[in-house]
């Protein structure tokens, strides 16, 4: 049986999980979406038969559809029926379903983490104190700290590297109206 994925890494991390001979040490479960590897390699290794492949992504952005093998026609079909579910669904998941074989989930604030464990956990332990580091620092009251919008801010701050970052850092705290 052949199984196509656009999913290299996935891909990847099947194949030589497959051919793997030592057991499974504890940090292999902090690997990104662990859970849904390890259920696919014990898939995989329960039918010998499976070959994994790698198939390109959106390929039809480049190549008119009928021109394309078989396997890309159905990562094509398969990402526009994933698209249309994830528009026209309601659905909000918040904790993954435990998969068969996975003995533990790291769940923050009431959602499932997927990777970036390590980073995760040192943020989730260092929030309260940032927090309140900063409310004290300017002044700020807890509504006015829960009106900013702390995912966009990090994103804009994380586009600049050392010099600009600091800068920006600096001129968002000392331009602000919580200057102290």
């Amino acid at each position: 049986m052949q199984v196509y994925c656009d999913n290299e890494a996935l891909v990847k991390n099947v194949n030589k999980a497959r051919e793997q001979s030592r057991p499974q040490f504890p940090n292999d479960a902090l690997k990104a979406s662990w859970d849904v590897l390890q259920a696919v390699v014990r898939l995989a290794k329960l039918l010998q038969q499976i070959i994994f492949h790698h198939i390109r992504g959106h390929q039809d952005t480049q190549v008119p559809l009928d021109k394309l093998s078989r396997p890309a026609k159905l990562n094509v079909q398969a990402d526009k029926l994933a698209g249309s579910y994830q528009r026209l669904s309601s659905h909000k998941t918040i904790q993954a379903p435990m998969i068969d074989g996975t003995n533990c989930h790291l769940i923050y604030d009431g959602q499932t983490v997927a990777s970036k464990h390590r980073k995760n956990i040192r943020d989730h332990r260092r929030t309260k104190e940032l927090k309140t580091y900063i409310k004290q620092k300017t002044g700020m009251s807890e509504a006015a700290f829960a009106d900013i919008d702390w995912q966009s801010h990090e994103r804009s701050v994380n586009t600049f590297k050392d010099g600009p970052h600091i800068f920006l850092v600096k001129f968002c705290m000392v331009g602000s109206p919580w200057e102290s």
